[in-house]
């Protein structure tokens, strides 16, 4: 759990197992606006999404997002505050931010490419995409293999 420290601040969704996605809808009392960058395809693409008129949107594991609340001490499941002078965990990185797959032929020929990791853990492990978003890789816990 993550306690809502700042009636302004900025905020990220992570947890080291099992997050958990967050129902706006559920706080719409205590929330005034949340601010996130919409999907997109690529980031030339990206824009600021406000997303309390949105009250039943979801937010993911591995968002992180602009918080205006109307108060503060209420708690959050997997929610960190993002403090430059505080320690609030980091990213120990232990796989390949990025890596190439090369060779693919006919049906698979367009993932070939380079593959960068995203901030969403699938078998606890990370995911990756294809930098035109079309393709992803991911652990496939029981086959033991990705």
């Amino acid at each position: 759990m993550g306690r809502v420290s700042n009636k302004t601040g900025l905020y990220w969704m992570s947890s080291n197992s099992g997050c958990t996605d967050w129902e706006l809808g559920n706080y719409k009392d205590k929330v005034n606006r949340a601010l996130t960058t919409r999907e997109n395809s690529g980031i030339e693409d990206a824009s600021l999404t406000s997303l309390v008129p949105l009250m039943e949107h979801i937010v993911g594991c591995g968002t992180g997002f602009l918080l205006e609340s109307k108060e503060i001490g209420y708690e959050i499941e997997n929610l960190l505050f993002a403090n430059i002078r505080i320690d609030n965990g980091r990213l120990i990185e232990t796989y390949k931010e990025n890596f190439y797959i090369y060779g693919l032929k006919g049906y698979y020929t367009e993932a070939n490419g380079e593959y960068i990791m995203t901030s969403y853990f699938k078998n606890n492990k990370p995911t990756y995409t294809k930098k035109n978003n079309l393709w992803k890789v991911w652990w496939d816990s029981d086959k033991n293999k990705w």
